[in-house]
């Protein structure tokens, strides 16, 4: 918990900026654009990424806030166990 308490100082938004949407949001709309156009090349190669870049961080932000949340509850739990 050591490390939470150093992203819980940067804030909820940045956290899930960085972690969320650039971290998760952008390296899967990457992986999943070249996936896709690699096994059904029919699309013009602009418009996977494209649409990609739109969707995946938009999820990512979700994402984002949901494992704040659940790291928040972690934290809160094991901080209240230790003060007993």
């Amino acid at each position: 918990m050591k490390d939470w308490r150093e992203f819980r100082k940067q804030g909820r938004r940045a956290y899930v900026i960085k972690h969320g949407v650039l971290l998760w949001g952008l390296s899967s709309a990457v992986i999943w654009a070249l996936v896709m156009q690699y096994f059904d090349p029919s699309d013009p190669v602009w418009l996977r990424p494209l649409i990609a870049a739109a969707v995946f961080p938009a999820v990512g932000y979700f994402v984002g806030l949901w494992t704040w949340r659940k790291k928040e509850a972690k934290y809160h739990q094991e901080d209240g166990a230790g003060r007993s």
